[in-house]
């Protein structure tokens, strides 16, 4: 199959790198519409992995293409941090990627829709090839067979739940927390909903659409709040960013003389948060790859069934690359 991918995850670099990667990759997808007709691309850009997917009857000039363009628009070295799959090994890695095997929560839910809706939104703004089309749904076909397949992988925890048991080390009373949500984002509707749960209700949700936010159903207890919001952030205990602004939201320079903030934890990759908090003396800043970090377990007991998992995966895939291409010879000779 004439499909490959450019990408990098958690596992290949550091959080700023995949940052300086991520606003490349977003750069090119909304400039070069040319670029996406001529070698149908797919973007996936999550919190810890960017991701361009394409096919082109010559995958190596695609692949020189997108590389030369993100290396216009990167002044540091980046190179190193890039993985490149073809074919089928492309097609093997976006069927352990969808089925959250390859994710910082092993086997977490979310990825499937962030696959979905980066597949979706391609095929808005561009025609995609056969092949395209054929590699994402048939990976979404056996990510869904793999977790159903092997359940027990999901019983890790979950992100809201760690940034939950993160809080409780800054914080003495929880319920009487006052609580900054910047952005409408899936994972910032996950939390505050896990919070709710906790008997947290001094919650407020910052977003640029507050009609979007009360078609998200997030209840009473949850205080809308417009953008502007934003200048009083230093007013609550803790501030919680998720979005993909490309700018920083919360700047060292709005902290006031007074301030009750002593958390913030960014979500964003881009990140929301400016990174000299790092040495303010009183505010904590935890971004997302630290929570990464909270997170990894030992995978000890896993990694026999992970190492099975990517196997039959293979074997799938390879089934699969033959039935493609008895239809494409059959298409050729028709």
């Amino acid at each position: 199959m004439r499909v490959g991918v450019l990408g990098i995850n958690h596992k290949s670099s550091d959080l700023q790198l995949r940052e300086l990667v991520a606003k490349a990759a977003a750069s090119i997808f909304s400039c070069h519409e040319k670029l996406k007709k001529q070698f149908s691309l797919v973007l996936l850009s999550t919190c810890n992995r960017t991701e361009i997917y394409f096919s082109f009857s010559d995958l190596a000039a695609a692949h020189s293409e997108i590389l030369f363009l993100l290396r216009s628009l990167i002044n540091t070295p980046f190179e190193h941090a890039l993985y490149s799959y073809f074919g089928e090994d492309c097609f093997t890695h976006l069927t352990i990627v969808t089925a959250g095997i390859d994710s910082v929560i092993l086997a977490e839910s979310e990825i499937q829709s962030q696959v979905k809706l980066s597949y979706e939104s391609a095929q808005i703004h561009a025609k995609l090839s056969k092949e395209i089309h054929y590699l994402f749904q048939k990976s979404f076909k056996m990510a869904k067979e793999i977790r159903t397949s092997y359940p027990y992988l999901r019983s890790q925890i979950s992100l809201e739940a760690m940034v939950f048991q993160l809080i409780e080390h800054f914080f003495l009373d929880l319920k009487k927390l006052n609580i900054l949500f910047i952005g409408n984002s899936k994972i910032n509707r996950q939390i505050i909903g896990f919070f709710k749960k906790k008997q947290m209700h001094q919650l407020s949700l910052c977003t640029r659409s507050l009609s979007s936010a009360r078609e998200s159903a997030l209840g009473e207890e949850v205080k809308l709040e417009d953008w502007s919001v934003l200048s009083k952030w230093h007013t609550y205990d803790l501030v919680i960013a998720g979005t993909k602004s490309l700018e920083f939201l919360v700047k060292v320079e709005d902290v006031a003389s007074t301030y009750n903030t002593r958390l913030i934890i960014d979500l964003g990759v881009p990140r929301n948060v400016d990174p000299r908090f790092r040495i303010h003396p009183y505010i904590h800043l935890l971004n997302i790859e630290e929570i990464g970090n909270f997170m990894k377990r030992k995978e000890d007991v896993f990694l026999e069934t992970i190492s099975q998992i990517e196997e039959e995966a293979r074997k799938n895939v390879q089934r699969l690359g033959g039935i493609f291409r008895q239809k494409e010879a059959l298409t050729c000779a028709g």
